[in-house]
């Protein structure tokens, strides 16, 4: 065997620069990347929970001023032959603040992105129905007419009620760290 020889100080110099700047640039990266993947992370729960507290709040709304109640009644004292028309009062809303303002990161909710779609499509569906209510629409309408409306109107909101129950209750539980809920994104 050869012996080795000598190491030129000048060569190891470079190499231990080399390797410096290796690491060093690994460090930097990793760290940036850290820092972005960190912040990925707060927006997407801080959506989490805005879109939670948002959905909630409408379902509790809904439910403090009795819609689904005032209307299975209106439907109930049509099929009884009443002519009653409901009186509304205000008007509804044109956005949902959440839902207008974040739909271009809806993707940041992961597989819950297509639930929260799926609820405000239905909402809005509903608000067709109630902007006619509001509007005086119904007056132009038969009985029947009335109560094939007002139905159509609360078999949308019975199927998206429970499912957007469900979906606030996922969303407020994972971002306060009672569920792991499905936090992907793609």
């Amino acid at each position: 065997m050869a012996p080795t020889p000598p190491l030129d100080p000048s060569n190891l110099a470079a190499w231990q620069t080399l390797l410096a700047a290796v690491v060093g640039g690994a460090i930097a990266f990793g760290g940036a990347f850290a820092a972005k993947s960190w912040e990925h992370r707060q927006q997407r729960l801080a959506l989490r929970a805005a879109f939670g507290a948002e959905i909630d709040a409408l379902l509790k709304i809904s439910e403090i001023r009795k819609h689904q109640s005032n209307a299975e009644n209106l439907v109930a004292a049509w099929k009884a032959g009443e002519d009653v028309l409901p009186m509304m009062f205000g008007s509804l809303p044109e956005s949902d603040p959440v839902y207008a303002k974040n739909i271009d990161k809806i993707g940041l909710l992961g597989n819950d992105a297509a639930e929260v779609v799926l609820f405000y499509t239905k909402l809005n569906a509903v608000r067709v129905h109630l902007r006619l209510i509001l509007d005086g629409g119904l007056k132009a309408m038969t009985l029947q007419q009335r109560i094939d409306w007002v139905e159509q109107g609360l078999e949308i909101w019975r199927e998206a009620k429970p499912r957007a129950e469900e979906l606030a209750a996922k969303l407020t539980r994972t971002v306060s760290g009672q569920g792991r809920g499905d936090t992907r994104t793609f």
